[in-house]
């Protein structure tokens, strides 16, 4: 049976000592930077300790309701999230019910959203928020009936049903659920998402009056053009007509012309005969629709475990790439989890990835879910419950962002001093996350109590990380020998360091941590360790350590340290 790698299985040995007796000392070479010839660590500035905020309000103590699915605008200076807290801000006119607010991280402002004109309570719930990249316009679902005048949701004996809504920083609150002749939905609208602009929303929709629509309840997809006031289907087939099967779980790329969704419509793809639930995208240009869910090869996902709900996708901008879940175990090979796991589809280069893999590539021990894309197609942000993509990594649900270019995974969700999060409340649901366009920075939702100096409550809260600046490690300039073994140590005086991402010669990356460690036999000649400081919350150094090893025959050796200056950022 297979068995996956477990992180620990790829961690270069840690000495027990940093130079234990009997060790043999090794001539060294000092490397490029200055001040790093002694084993003494030069006197590093750590970041500051605010590098995790969390959203509340200054002035009146602890949010007193739990708060999810944050969104971030892709500047990363606003985040929208929904929460049934009473005391963000001015008093919550209804009470514990849950609405929509919008935080400004330059003026630390908090804004309630899904209000009425005249500022009286919403008389119903408000949730699952889409933001745009500036953070102009945000959309959300609600049950209110008192949000614009015209909302439509009411029937008599029954729950109202939900509607789509959009606020903008110009034009205050508008219903986005309605027909082009501008009639209010008659069923269920949700799961919106905004285009980068704000000037396109989608959603989905069981309503039988907007176009296309299903008289028994078929959910399909919709975008409203908020400047044209038009309503189209997206989940059409290629001659127009509604797909033979539901659709839902839209994402509008930031230019606002490709969505992809899931769907279990057979008809929407020339020629699909592929079953059960994919994933497709939709130009909304051309008007055609093309299978996402597939292989690098082109072959529809099979196997493994279905979706216990519609997979969520994400678009860059361009159409070029698609991410999206899927527990399908011939996307790419070696899948051999059978858990449900993060693709992302490159449409031009027609090939397909995985992107839920741990930072020394292994794949995950536990399934993965709620990815987004940014822009470029460089970062995925996504939420995972297995336990082995990142170092020291806590038990349960995580937020995690994966580098494709440079094939790193960082853990997102960590406290202002670069510590995992813990005590949290028992089955409470923390890694719902979103980041902005650069990767750069985070937003989560999380119930642990050691995040932030002064929380006390254990309700979930929405908390912002910033994983730049990278950490700085150095390696000392002489080096141990330990049976036949060479004895490297690496040094931080910055607390927000952990495991360096390490890679020996050509061999499988490993993490390193800091200390003293020993590397494996080495054969006679040159070898040459590269190392990138990292740790729980930060992203990893862009410049690493490089130590060059010459091995001679005879067992003696040559080191030579480069130590990088400075962490240069991130990119």
């Amino acid at each position: 049976m297979h068995r996956p790698h477990r992180p620990s299985e790829r961690i270069l040995r840690r000495h027990p000592l940093h130079r234990r007796a009997g060790a043999v000392r090794m001539a060294a070479a000092v490397g490029a930077c200055a001040g790093l010839a002694l084993v003494v660590v030069p006197a590093v500035a750590g970041p500051s300790p605010q590098r995790t905020v969390r959203i509340r309000v200054t002035s009146k103590g602890e949010p007193n309701g739990s708060s999810a699915s944050p969104r971030m605008s892709g500047d990363g200076r606003y985040v929208a999230f929904a929460t049934a807290a009473t005391n963000l801000g001015r008093p919550d006119p209804n009470g514990h019910v849950e609405d929509v607010y919008l935080y400004d991280d330059k003026s630390a402002a908090i804004i309630l959203l899904s209000s009425p004109p005249g500022g009286s309570g919403a008389d119903g719930p408000s949730s699952d928020p889409a933001i745009s990249g500036d953070g102009s316009v945000v959309a959300f679902s609600s049950r209110a009936t008192n949000l614009v005048p015209r909302a439509n949701n009411v029937v008599p004996g029954a729950t109202p049903h939900a509607d789509v809504f959009a606020w903008s920083r110009d034009g205050g609150l508008q219903q986005v659920s309605l027909s082009s002749t501008q009639v209010p939905a008659d069923g269920d609208s949700s799961e919106p998402d905004v285009s980068g602009d704000g000037h396109r929303v989608v959603f989905s929709s069981t309503a039988s009056n907007l176009p296309g629509g299903h008289p028994d309840g078929q959910r399909d997809v919709y975008v409203r053009d908020l400047s044209t006031a038009q309503t189209l289907l997206v989940s059409a087939t290629p001659d127009g007509p509604p797909g033979d099967g539901s659709s839902s779980a839209p994402a509008i790329s930031p230019d606002g012309r490709y969505v992809s969704f899931a769907t279990r419509a057979t008809n929407l793809v020339a020629g699909m005969t592929t079953h059960g639930t994919n994933v497709v995208i939709r130009d909304l240009e051309t008007g055609t629709t093309e299978l996402a869910s597939v292989s690098s090869p082109g072959t529809p996902q099979a196997g493994g475990p279905a979706p216990v709900s519609p997979p969520a996708s994400d678009v860059s901008a361009g159409g070029r790439y698609v991410v999206f879940e899927s527990g399908a175990t011939n996307l790419v090979p070696g899948d051999t989890n059978r858990k449900t796991d993060l693709f992302v589809r490159d449409r031009t280069a027609h090939r397909t990835v995985r992107a839920s893999l741990a930072t020394t590539d292994q794949q995950a021990d536990g399934g993965s879910f709620g990815p987004s894309i940014s822009p470029d197609g460089r970062y995925v942000t996504f939420s995972s419950a297995a336990p082995n993509l990142t170092p020291g990594q806590p038990r349960g649900a995580n937020a995690f962002v994966r580098d494709l270019v440079r094939h790193t995974t960082v853990l997102a969700d960590a406290s202002s001093a670069g510590r995992p999060r813990s005590g949290e409340q028992s089955g409470s649901v923390s890694g719902q996350a979103s980041s902005a366009d650069d990767g750069s920075q985070v937003a989560f939702v999380s119930s642990a109590r050691n995040l932030v100096a002064g929380k006390r409550s254990r309700v979930a809260d929405v908390f912002l990380r910033r994983l730049i600046p990278p950490p700085i490690a150095v390696a000392a300039s002489t080096a141990g020998l330990s049976r036949g073994h060479v004895v490297i140590s690496f040094f931080s005086a910055d607390r927000q360091a952990g495991p360096l991402l390490c890679r020996l010669d050509h061999t499988a990356r490993a993490v390193c941590p800091l200390g003293a460690v020993v590397l494996p036999l080495l054969s006679p000649g040159k070898h040459v360790l590269t190392a990138y400081a990292g740790g729980p919350g930060s992203a990893y150094a862009t410049r690493p350590t490089t130590v060059r090893i010459t091995v001679r025959r005879g067992g003696r050796a040559r080191i030579k340290v480069t130590n990088p200056g400075a962490a240069l950022g991130f990119g």
